[in-house]
């Protein structure tokens, strides 16, 4: 396992790396996988601040029904902190 500010500055630097990508106006997806509030819910907050268990969601939707290349840059710091460096 990482030392904590290891993983503290490889979380740092993720979302660095993504900090220019803007935030979506909107996220398409069914109604079964994303509800209208959990969908606000990751609008308003940044990546890495959207809880574990929206981004568990946003994993398992990605490939059938859930966003579009703009999003999934948008999102891909949390889902790579989430499932590599973990939570402190």
């Amino acid at each position: 396992m990482l030392e904590e500010r290891i993983k503290e500055i490889i979380r740092n630097e993720l979302y660095f790396a993504f900090s220019d990508v803007k935030n979506p106006d909107i996220l398409e997806s069914c109604s079964c996988c994303h509800t209208e509030n959990e969908k606000q819910e990751m609008l308003n907050n940044k990546p890495q601040n959207i809880p574990l268990d929206l981004i568990g969601k946003l994993e398992i939707s990605w490939l059938s029904t859930f966003g579009n290349k703009q999003d999934i840059h948008y999102f891909a710091p949390c889902m790579l902190d989430a499932d590599f460096i973990g939570t402190s």
